[in-house]
C-alpha cells in the first residue's frame, strides 16, 4: 500500500504562497513611517510658517510706541474688559455668560479679617458690545440679607459699591442693595465719606438719587447671590472698582464686612479699566487675518492690546477608516482652548519673546490637538514695546495625516486582495498541476518500483513543466534499465553457457571417448580454454567495483593535458598500426587536476571502441579545447552511427552493441568504466552522432586546474 508523503511537507506551495502575499502588509508599515516623517516635516514647515507670519504682523507695529502706551503700573489691579459677540441679558443669571465665565477674575477676603459672615471670595467678569458694558458679580455669602424699608436712605443689608471714574474723571459710586432679588436701579448717595470705604451709613446725612441709566438684577444663589450691570460705555473713564459689604450679626451686634477688588484702595484709587486697541485690531485686520490662526498682541507687562483670528477651524471632508481612526487621535474641531478670553500672557514664549528672542512653542490643550504658537519681539528702536505671537493648532496636519492615511488604507487594502487572489489563483493552478503530475508517476510506477505505464510532459514554460519533463526521462530510463535487467539474463547465460559447453563437452570426451594421448591432450587444452574465458568474464565484471574502490584511494596532480594527450596518441599510434590518429592541441593554457593514471584509462576504453567502430579510411580525430573554465576532449571516429534512443545508454553497465567477431566476450563495461572515471573527475561524457556523415563523437569535459 502506498504511503503519502504530504505529512512530511509542514507548508503547501498555496500556503507559502499566500504568507508570501502577507509581505504586501509591510507596506502600512512603510506607509506609517513615511506619515511620521511627513508629520515632522508639517510641523517644521508650520513652526516656520507661523514665525513669518508673526514678524510679517509685527513689521508695521514697529517705532510705534503710542499704540503701546499703557496708564497702569504692573503692581496696580486691573480688570480687563472681553469683546464679546452677543448682548447680554440683565436678568441676574449666568446662563447667557457661560461661554466666557471661565474669564472672571477672583477676590479672596483679605487675610486676618473678622467675622464669619463675611463672603469667602467674589469674582467679577467684565464684557463690551455695541457700546454697552456688561459687569457679572457672583459673591460667595453664606446668608444673604437684604435692605429692609425702615432703613430710610440709609442701608442695613449686604450691598454692593460700583467705583469708577466718568469720562471727566471723577470718581463715582454706585450702590447696588436690593431689598428683594430681581431687578432695580443703582443709586447715589450724598454726603459721604470718600476716604474711608467703611463708614456707618446715617439716615440724617445721606439723601438717594437713583441712576436710571444703569440697569441692574440681583439674583439670590445656593452660594450667595449674583448681581449682573449694564451700563453705557460713554459713562466710563479708564478705571472701575468693586466693593462687596456683608452685613451680619454676631454676639446681638450689628457688623459689615467689606472685600474690594483693588483691596483698601478701591474707593479712592480703583481698578484700571483694560481693553483691547482699535488701533491695533484696525493693523491686524489687515494683516493677519487668517482662517484658523489666532494672533495675539501683547504690551512689554504680557497684557493682551489685541486678539483676532480662531483657533477652532471646521474639520473638512474626511473619508472614514476605522483603521486610520485607530491610528491617528480624532480631529476634534470643539477641542479645549486653554487661552480663550485670556487677558494676559505670561507664558515662555512670550517671555523669550520679552526678551529679544523669537521662539517657537508647542502645547497640548487637550488629548487630541496640539497648538504651536510663535512669539517675536516688537521694538521702539533697541526697547521692546511687546510681543506679537502667532497661534495655530494642528488639525491641518492631523488633517493631512488621515488624508494620507486613508489613500494609503484603501490602496494597500486594494493591492493586498487583487494579490491575494492572484497569489490564491496561481497556487491552486501549481497545486493541480502537482497534483496531476503525481497521479500521472503513481499510474506509471507500481508499488513495486516496476514501470506500468507512460509519462506525457506537461505544457507551459516553467518549473513545473521542467519537472514533468524530468520526470518523463526518469521513467523512459528506469523503464529502460528494467529492461536491461530483464536482458541481463539471457545475456550472461549467452555468454557463460558456450565456456561452460566447451567445459563439459570435454569432460566428457575425456571420460568416454578420448582413448589416445592426443585426444585426452586436445580435450584439456579445449577445458583450460574454456576455463580462461569464464574467468576472463568474472574478470570483467569485477572490473568496475575494483574501479570504485581505487578511485576513493586516487590522489590528484595538476597535469598539462596536451602533453597527456600527445604522448598517448603517438602510442595509439603504435598500437593499432591500420588506424589513423589526428591530434589537434588546445593551444591554451591546458592545465587540469586530475589523476594521469585513471585518465590514460578512460582515455584507453574510448580509443578502443572508436577503433572498433571506425571504418578506417578516415582518422580518428582527438581534441581539446577550453570553454571558460572547463576542458573539452572530443573523440571523433567515422564509420557507424549511434542507433536512436542509445545515445544515453551506452555509458550504462554491460550495455553493449558489438557483433561478436571473435571468442573474447564483450559485456558493454568498458564505456560505463569512463563515465565513472570522467564523474570521478567533476567533468561529464556525452555522445552523439554527426550530422554531416556516419560518424560518432564523445566529449569529456573536466575542470580546469
Amino acid at each position: 500500500m502506498k504511503t503519502g508523503r504530504a505529512g512530511r511537507f509542514g507548508l503547501t506551495i498555496r500556503t507559502r504562497l499566500l504568507l508570501l502575499g502577507l509581505a504586501v502588509l509591510s507596506i502600512p508599515y512603510v506607509g506609517l513611517q513615511y506619515l511620521q516623517e511627513m508629520e515632522r516635516f508639517l510641523q517644521d514647515s508650520l513652526e516656520q510658517s507661523l514665525l513669518d507670519a508673526a514678524r510679517a504682523t509685527a513689521a508695521p507695529l514697529h517705532n510705534h510706541p503710542e499704540l503701546f502706551h499703557r496708564i497702569y503700573d504692573n503692581d496696580q489691579p486691573a480688570i480687563f474688559i472681553h469683546d464679546i459677540r452677543h448682548p447680554m441679558q440683565i436678568d441676574g443669571y449666568v446662563n447667557d455668560w457661560s461661554m466666557y465665565i471661565d474669564w472672571s477674575n477672583h477676590y479672596a477676603r483679605p487675610k486676618g479679617a473678622s467675622g464669619d459672615a463675611a463672603p469667602v471670595f467674589f469674582s467679577t467678569l467684565m464684557a463690551r458690545h455695541s457700546g454697552q458694558v456688561y459687569l457679572l458679580l457672583q459673591v460667595n455669602d453664606r446668608e444673604v440679607r437684604y435692605n429692609t424699608p425702615d432703613a430710610g436712605t440709609g442701608i442695613n443689608g449686604d450691598y454692593v459699591s460700583l467705583v469708577f471714574e466718568d469720562q471727566y474723571g471723577h470718581v463715582q459710586t454706585a450702590y447696588f442693595s436690593p431689598e428683594a432679588p430681581g431687578a432695580m436701579f443703582p443709586f447715589r448717595l450724598q454726603e459721604y465719606h470718600p476716604d474711608d470705604p467703611f463708614f456707618e451709613f446715617s439716615e440724617s446725612t445721606l439723601t438717594r438719587t437713583y441712576i436710571t441709566n444703569i440697569h441692574s438684577a440681583w439674583q439670590e444663589t445656593e452660594q450667595g447671590y449674583v448681581l449682573e450691570v449694564r451700563i453705557p460705555e460713554y459713562m466710563l473713564g479708564d478705571r472701575l472698582g468693586v466693593l462687596v459689604t456683608d452685613s451680619f450679626t454676631r454676639g446681638g451686634h450689628a457688623g459689615q464686612i467689606t472685600i474690594g477688588s483693588a483691596g483698601i484702595m478701591t474707593a479712592t484709587q480703583p481698578n484700571v479699566l483694560l481693553q483691547q486697541s482699535t488701533a491695533i485690531h484696525a493693523i491686524l485686520r489687515d494683516n493677519a487675518e487668517l482662517r484658523g490662526r489666532r494672533v495675539w498682541v501683547l504690551d512689554s507687562k504680557g497684557q493682551v492690546l489685541a486678539v483676532s483670528g480662531e483657533l477652532a477651524r471646521p474639520a473638512g471632508s474626511e473619508s472614514w477608516n476605522l483603521f486610520y481612526e485607530w491610528l491617528l487621535p480624532d480631529v476634534d474641531a470643539r477641542f479645549h482652548d486653554d487661552r480663550a478670553g485670556q487677558s494676559r500672557l505670561d507664558s515662555d514664549e512670550v517671555q523669550q519673546a520679552l526678551a529679544a528672542n523669537s521662539t517657537v512653542h508647542w502645547r497640548s490643550p487637550n488629548r487630541q490637538t496640539a497648538v504651536v504658537s510663535a512669539a517675536v519681539p516688537v521694538f521702539n528702536g533697541n526697547l521692546i514695546d511687546g510681543v506679537v505671537m502667532m497661534e495655530e493648532t494642528s488639525h491641518r496636519i492631523q488633517l493631512v495625516q488621515r488624508e494620507a492615511m486613508s489613500n494609503l488604507f484603501n490602496k494597500t487594502f486594494l493591492v493586498f486582495l487583487v494579490v491575494t487572489i492572484l497569489l490564491l489563483a496561481f497556487a491552486t493552478h501549481l497545486s493541480l498541476r502537482l497534483r496531476k503530475l503525481r497521479r500521472q508517476v503513481d499510474a506509471a510506477v507500481d508499488e513495486h518500483g516496476r514501470v506500468t505505464g507512460t509519462l506525457a510532459p506537461m505544457g507551459g514554460a516553467d518549473e513545473i513543466t521542467e519537472l514533468s519533463e524530468h520526470y518523463v526521462d526518469i521513467v523512459d530510463r528506469l523503464r529502460q534499465y528494467h529492461d536491461y535487467l530483464e536482458g541481463l539474463s539471457g545475456k550472461l547465460s549467452h555468454e557463460l553457457r558456450t565456456p561452460m559447453a566447451v567445459v563439459q563437452s570435454s569432460l566428457d570426451n575425456l571420460q568416454h571417448g578420448a582413448e589416445s594421448y592426443a585426444e585426452q591432450q586436445t580435450c584439456i587444452e579445449r577445458a583450460q580454454a574454456g576455463i580462461r574465458r569464464l574467468n576472463m568474464l568474472v574478470t570483467r565484471l569485477s572490473e568496475a567495483a575494483r574501479l570504485e574502490q581505487a578511485i576513493q584511494s586516487t590522489e590528484f596532480e595538476s597535469v598539462n593535458l596536451d602533453d597527456l594527450l600527445d604522448g598517448c596518441v603517438q602510442g595509439y599510434t603504435a598500437a593499432y598500426p591500420d588506424q589513423r590518429f589526428v591530434f589537434t592541441p588546445g593551444n591554451t593554457d591546458s592545465t587540469a587536476r586530475i589523476s594521469p593514471d585513471l585518465f590514460v584509462q578512460m582515455l584507453d576504453k574510448l580509443v578502443g571502441n572508436a577503433v572498433e567502430f571506425s571504418s578506417g579510411d578516415r582518422p580518428i580525430e582527438i581534441t581539446l579545447s577550453r570553454k571558460r573554465k572547463l576542458l573539452e576532449l572530443s573523440i571523433t571516429n567515422y564509420g557507424s552511427s549511434i542507433p536512436s534512443g542509445m545515445e544515453k545508454q551506452l555509458f550504462n553497465s554491460m550495455t553493449s552493441m558489438r557483433k561478436q567477431k571473435d571468442d573474447t566476450p564483450h559485456l558493454g563495461l568498458g564505456l560505463y568504466i569512463a563515465r565513472l572515471i570522467a564523474e570521478f573527475h567533476g567533468g561529464t561524457i556525452t555522445a552523439e552522432n554527426l550530422d554531416t556523415a556516419e560518424a560518432v563523437v564523445f566529449r569529456i569535459t573536466v575542470p580546469t586546474g
